[in-house]
């Protein structure tokens, strides 16, 4: 084979930032006066507080460190987006190609803005702060950028995921006859299910292992219900200390009418528990529209489950009312999530989203476009973050003890001793005794 050396155009030599002279020069710099060359080169970005340690590295094999500009502070995002607003917020600062040749989008520097912006006001509005971790699972599509520099605008810790399988990836793999399927689509779904588990253990606690099993059956029909318990052992074996969960729609919702589903559902999980599956939880998909159904069915259908089931937790999953009343929607919400958190066998509510710009059903959000607080945003804030907390503000008898009621979960506590003040953290948990020992020291 014969290497063809192509020359550089002299227009493009000249339009270039970096000869190889300058290159020449730059690296010698950078080995002779390391720390003066890379002051310098750091002065290409924007500093809140420009550095003064510049290098500080250790390569000892008991004391391995390696810091660069360790007292500098700047904003990642700032830096990418807001500083070429002044002069070039219409230029284009992502091309972004989709799979489809006619899918592709010029996002200027203005509009890369106005996304990350709002997409940060809206983590901020859930609580959301600097320190915090945020996990991101989202395929290659400019959301995802938008995503992660939402995160580093207000300083949340983010990790990117890769979201896995575009949806025809296996689909090679399926003919129409189900009996006809490729064995090798099996290896295929073992591999996503090392893949996923992998990547995303450090930062779950949970884990959806069977989802829909009612409507995605195909894999079951051409190779057996088994496999379902060999995705749960591997799931098991790859997160051994994971609650491991199943889940399915049209549980709750339809005015809970839907018996031919809730049968199922009952009688596939019988089946892997029968068969030895690691299943820690059951999911209830929870979409409602204006065809609710009544609390105190939806508090039997829990209950219908848990005394099938009495060792799983129960979640409601992918919460949402998409109606065009909003006061009705405030008060289902209110009603609905009441009574889930009232089962002794439920763990918690997860919505499927909170903001009409990134909601598969805009009307159900709990913020709409513009970010106005909906009453039923009022009503998750109030219920979650204010009347199901325990605060408690009280002196200890003259023996030193008190005795209260509070909800599970961590808790902060300050307290003094002969004028010193301590603070530490516990947990109240389900089950356990619950006695906290404070030793002043």
């Amino acid at each position: 084979m014969t290497d063809l050396l192509y020359p550089v155009p002299e227009q493009a030599k000249q339009n270039s930032f970096l000869s190889a002279e300058k290159y020449q020069s730059m690296y010698q710099q950078s080995i002779e006066s390391p720390d003066e060359f890379w002051q310098q080169q750091s002065t290409i970005l924007d500093w809140y507080k420009a550095p003064t340690i510049i290098k500080n590295t250790n390569f000892a094999k008991d004391d391995l460190q390696i810091k660069w500009f360790e007292d500098g502070q700047l904003n990642v995002s700032y830096n990418c987006i807001d500083r070429h607003l002044a002069k070039h917020a219409q230029q284009t600062a992502i091309i972004w190609e989709g799979d489809s040749p006619d899918t592709d989008q010029n996002i200027s520097y203005q509009q890369l803005h106005d996304e990350v912006c709002r997409l940060a006001n809206g983590l901020k509005k859930l609580g959301v702060t600097k320190g915090d971790r945020v996990a991101i699972y989202m395929p290659m599509v400019p959301e995802a950028a938008y995503a992660m520099l939402a995160c580093s605008r207000i300083g949340a810790i983010h990790s990117i995921i890769f979201a896995g399988f575009s949806p025809n990836a296996i689909q090679p793999f399926l003919p129409d006859d189900s009996a006809n399927a490729d064995p090798q689509v099996l290896v295929e779904v073992s591999n996503h299910i090392d893949d996923i588990t992998s990547r995303t253990a450090s930062l779950l606690s949970e884990w959806d292992v069977l989802n829909e099993p009612y409507d995605n059956h195909y894999l079951m029909d051409a190779f057996g219900d088994q496999i379902m318990l060999d995705w749960f052992e591997q799931a098991r074996k790859n997160l051994p200390e994971h609650k491991l969960y199943i889940n399915d729609y049209s549980i709750l919702s339809s005015a809970g009418s839907d018996t031919a589903h809730q049968q199922h559902y009952q009688d596939t999980i019988e089946y892997l528990y029968a068969q030895g599956a690691p299943i820690d939880g059951i999911g209830l998909q929870s979409h409602f529209n204006d065809v609710l159904t009544d609390i105190t069915k939806v508090y039997s259908i829990i209950d219908r489950f848990h005394l099938a089931f009495p060792s799983a937790s129960i979640r409601s999953t992918e919460f949402d009312v998409s109606t065009l009343d909003e006061q009705l929607q405030a008060d289902y919400t209110h009603d609905f999530i009441t009574i889930f958190f009232s089962h002794p066998a439920t763990v918690g509510v997860q919505l499927w989203g909170f903001w009409a710009g990134r909601h598969w059903f805009p009307d159900a959000a709990l913020y709409d476009l513009e970010w106005r607080e909906k009453p039923n945003a009022v009503v998750w804030k109030d219920l979650v973050f204010n009347q199901w907390h325990s605060q408690f503000e009280t002196k200890t008898s003259s023996e030193g003890t008190f005795t209260g009621r509070g909800y599970y979960g961590e808790y902060d506590i300050t307290f003094s001793h002969q004028g010193a003040e301590q603070t530490l953290t516990f947990k109240i948990e389900k089950g356990a005794e619950n006695n906290i020992v404070l030793t002043a020291q």
